[in-house]
C-alpha cells in the first residue's frame, strides 16, 4: 500500500500573502495600527469565520452574518485561535520586515509599534490589488476595523481578551 501525503496551502502561512494582507491592513484602518492590532486584524482576513468566537462590543455582533455571507467555510480540522497565532507570527514578522526592508512601511512608525504605509513606495498597482479586495469583502473588513477602532488592544475587556488572542491577565493598563 503506498503511503498518501496531503498538501494543503494555507494563504496564513504564506510571507507573500501576509505581506498583501498587511498592505491590506494598513490600507483599511482610519489610524496606524499597532502591531499588535495588525496581528490580530491579519488573524481575522485569514480566518473570517473565527470572528463568531469574539466577545463583540454591543451592536457589532449584529454585522456578522453580512461580514460573513459569501466567505467560504474552513474544512478539516483547524487548532486553537491562540495556536494558529502563534504559528503565523514569524511569517507576520518576516512580512513586517520586508515591507520595511523596500520602504512600505513607515520606519518611524514602525518604531512607535504601529503600521503604517509609506504610500511614496507601495507600487500603484499592488496598492490597487489590496484595495480591491478590500473594496470586495468591505462589510468583513468594515467590521473587523471597527472593532479593531472600538476596543484597546489590553487589559480586561481589551481586544486580547475578547477574542482570545493573546495573554491579557498581565498588561499595564
Amino acid at each position: 500500500m503506498a503511503l498518501v501525503i496531503q498538501l494543503a496551502y494555507q494563504p496564513a502561512y504564506d510571507p507573500f500573502h501576509t505581506v498583501m494582507r498587511m498592505i491590506r491592513i494598513a490600507d483599511f484602518m482610519a489610524t496606524s495600527p499597532s502591531v499588535g492590532q495588525a496581528r490580530i486584524a491579519d488573524f481575522y482576513l485569514s480566518f473570517p469565520g473565527r470572528l463568531d468566537d469574539v466577545k463583540f462590543p454591543r451592536g457589532m455582533r449584529g454585522r456578522l452574518r453580512a461580514a460573513l455571507a459569501g466567505v467560504s467555510p474552513h474544512y478539516g480540522a483547524v487548532p486553537a485561535d491562540e495556536t494558529v497565532l502563534r504559528k503565523m507570527r514569524p511569517i507576520q514578522d518576516a512580512a513586517m520586515q520586508t515591507l520595511l526592508g523596500n520602504g512600505s512601511l513607515d520606519h518611524h512608525a514602525f518604531e512607535a509599534g504601529t503600521i503604517a504605509l509609506d504610500l511614496g513606495s507601495v507600487s500603484d498597482r499592488l496598492l490597487a490589488r489590496a484595495q480591491a479586495r478590500n473594496s470586495e469583502e468591505k462589510p468583513l473588513v468594515e467590521l473587523i476595523r471597527d472593532l479593531i477602532a472600538a476596543v484597546p488592544l489590553e487589559g480586561v475587556d481589551g481586544l486580547k481578551h475578547r477574542t482570545g488572542l493573546g495573554e491579557h491577565r498581565y498588561d499595564a493598563v
